[in-house]
């Protein structure tokens, strides 16, 4: 009986600090998430007038970047203001997952791009795939009207980040492959919708570096700067 009493004895520890640590992260992701990026920008001088809309969650919002211009959002909107006056509306939320989107904000005109970054809280909160599907249809339903293009991007890879359990990771990586397929599959039946799928990318490698941004859970603007190449990678195709 000894060796195994001393082996719950371990597994207990390790699920306390592991509880702990990821409280703690948890805890700074909540700080973190109340430096954001939306409203209103202007890029470039000139060239044609060009909107671009976003919505989406935290990685919409910019949460972890140092600056709108190192988001998602603002890498891709100054990659358009080379040969684009480009008008910028981020309607971004901490927390959105896509049944927030069904009724969530929209622009008061069609726009010449729409951008979704979308579903990366539906993986982490494990939301019934059922539900999730009938909330993307309607989303991208209601967004494909709403743009000449719409990207959608998401969900995060979650199982990449240093604040979860390792063994979630796993866990959080097969489900997310299911969101994914859902995303991908709904998107299929629209011409000017692109879907973006972060969980089939490779490997970051040395390319990035480290991605992460203080509270080891959202990107930092390394980590951003890969979300703007996968968008990008698709975009020109």
């Amino acid at each position: 009986m000894k060796p195994l009493l001393i082996i719950l004895a371990i597994l207990l520890l390790y699920i306390i600090l592991q509880a702990l640590y990821s409280g703690y992260y948890f805890y700074k992701s909540r700080s973190l998430s109340k430096k954001v990026y939306v409203g209103n920008y202007t890029f470039g001088d000139k060239g044609p007038s060009y909107s671009l809309f976003v919505a989406g969650d935290s990685v919409g919002a910019g949460v972890g970047a140092t600056s709108f211009e190192t988001s998602l959002a603002g890498r891709l909107a100054r990659e358009l203001s080379k040969t684009k006056r480009v008008n910028v509306t981020n309607k971004s939320v901490s927390g959105y997952r896509m049944h927030n989107l069904v009724s969530g904000p929209i622009p008061d005109e069609k726009q010449n791009l729409v951008l979704l970054v979308i579903s990366s809280n539906d993986v982490f909160n494990f939301v019934n795939l059922r539900d999730f599907k009938e909330s993307t249809s309607k989303v991208i339903s209601r967004y494909s009207k709403l743009g000449d293009k719409v990207i959608i991007i998401g969900p995060g890879r979650i199982f990449d980040t240093d604040a979860l359990p390792f063994f979630m990771r796993p866990v959080y990586k097969y489900f997310g492959t299911k969101y994914a397929e859902i995303i991908s599959n709904q998107a299929s039946s629209y011409p000017n919708v692109i879907y973006v799928n972060p969980y089939a990318a490779a490997p970051l490698g040395k390319r990035y570096g480290y991605t992460g941004a203080s509270d080891k859970f959202h990107p930092n603007d390394e980590g951003y700067r890969f979300w703007f190449d996968l968008v990008m990678n698709k975009f020109k195709d």
